[in-house]
């Protein structure tokens, strides 16, 4: 009888313990795979940045004088970039100048001197931190001193130097119209690369004079209390603006915001990234990795030489059939045919071997929910392989 209550006992322990082994398998293991799926590089998502910026705000500024702004930011994703956007006329486009670092987390630029005309400044920071996220501070307005008669020169006059500006929209040549020494000022303008989250915080619909349609581009608005809330982005629908617009006028025009095939000024064509093809694979989530939602996908993208995207993945319902835009940075703005929700490449834009396009499950608010779940798509494909060598040799060696 004592062996046999071992025999029992031992074979109570073993079948608890397999069930136990097939409880793990059917239930932890799927669960440890997908959070694993999920969390690898940045599958995760950036979510809501951690930056924090501390500027004192000025009492006035002098007439006929450059005018020295300093504003400390921290962010412990690192900081890629600050500038600070400006502009001396409440009509007109913003212009920026690049912020350099120094001791303390502190980043300084000099506005150039403005006519006496000029009453009021208003700029905005924007901060971009390790990850690639812009956050945009909230809008300071700075009036201009009761000097009287008395001109005032400040020592940090601009004298030589060049302050860098970019040509965000048509007219923005006209922002030497506002300043002291035009001569000092030289109107330039930045790659789409780095057009960061200026898509998103800018530009109204009027100041663009063409149809746009908005979406979520990873930007994010930092008030004055240092809370962040995610904003909308424009992109603009290149048909809106052909019939009344000449081609020079469209890139002035879209600037940071621009869109599909466009000129730089020398007349150069810049397209967008060229995502078409079946061969993309990937995975359907939503971020809070509600049970479920983890679908692996495969995906077929069409793309017309205007920015028109179509994008059908191998899962059913929401998340299938998405038609939509890429402009010539690589962000998208899609709708999911299934229930009209606009989707878009919040976390960075597309390229060549990756699309990540994301919606919100419910609208972000303040102060209780500032980043709300998101349904996410994540797709990826291996670039095109080089022309083979051995071609490139044996044409050279005909040439010789």
């Amino acid at each position: 009888m004592s062996l046999l209550n071992i025999s029992l006992s031992h074979l109570l322990q073993l079948r608890k313990a397999l069930l136990l082994q097939t409880f793990f398998f059917l239930c932890v293991g799927p669960i440890a795979v997908f959070l694993l799926a999920c969390c690898v590089s940045d599958a995760c998502g950036a979510g809501v940045p951690q930056t924090h910026l501390v500027h004192s705000l000025a009492s006035f500024f002098l007439e006929n004088s450059s005018f020295p702004l300093e504003v400390n930011v921290y962010d412990p994703a690192g900081i890629t970039e600050v500038r600070c956007y400006f502009r001396f006329d409440s009509s007109g486009p913003f212009v920026y100048s690049e912020m350099t670092s120094g001791k303390d987390a502190a980043f300084t630029t000099t506005l150039p001197a403005a006519i006496a005309s000029v009453q009021k400044i208003e700029y905005i920071f924007l901060v971009v931190n390790g990850q690639k996220q812009a956050i945009i501070s909230s809008l300071f307005t700075l009036n201009k001193a009761n000097t009287g008669n008395r001109t005032v020169i400040s020592s940090q006059h601009p004298d030589k130097k060049y302050y860098h500006l970019l040509a965000d929209i048509e007219g923005a040549e006209t922002v030497k119209d506002f300043l002291l020494q035009p001569s000092t000022v030289k109107i330039s303008r930045v790659s789409p690369q780095k057009h960061y989250g200026v898509l998103a915080g800018l530009y109204s619909k009027e100041q663009i004079g063409c149809e746009v349609a908005e979406g979520y581009f990873g930007a994010f608005r930092l008030d004055a209390q240092n809370k962040i809330m995610p904003i909308k982005g424009y992109i603009v629908l290149r048909h809106s603006c052909d019939s009344f617009m000449p081609q020079k006028q469209q890139a002035l025009a879209q600037g940071e915001i621009a869109s599909f095939p466009a000129t730089t000024g020398d007349d150069e064509v810049v397209s967008a990234p060229d995502i078409a093809g079946d061969n993309w694979k990937g995975y359907f989530w939503r971020s809070d990795f509600w049970a479920g939602t983890f679908v692996p996908i495969t995906a077929t993208v069409t793309q017309t030489k205007e920015g028109m995207v179509t994008l059908i993945t191998s899962k059913e319902g929401l998340g299938h059939d998405f038609s939509g835009n890429i402009d010539i940075t690589g962000h998208m703005l899609m709708t999911d045919s299934f229930d009209d929700e606009l989707w878009s490449t919040f976390e960075g834009p597309a390229t060549e071997v990756y699309i990540k396009i994301e919606d919100y499950v419910e609208p972000p608010s303040l102060p209780d929910n500032p980043d709300p779940p998101r349904y996410i798509i994540k797709l990826t494909r291996a670039p095109k392989p080089p022309p083979p060598p051995a071609i490139i040799q044996a044409l050279s060696l005909l040439l010789l």
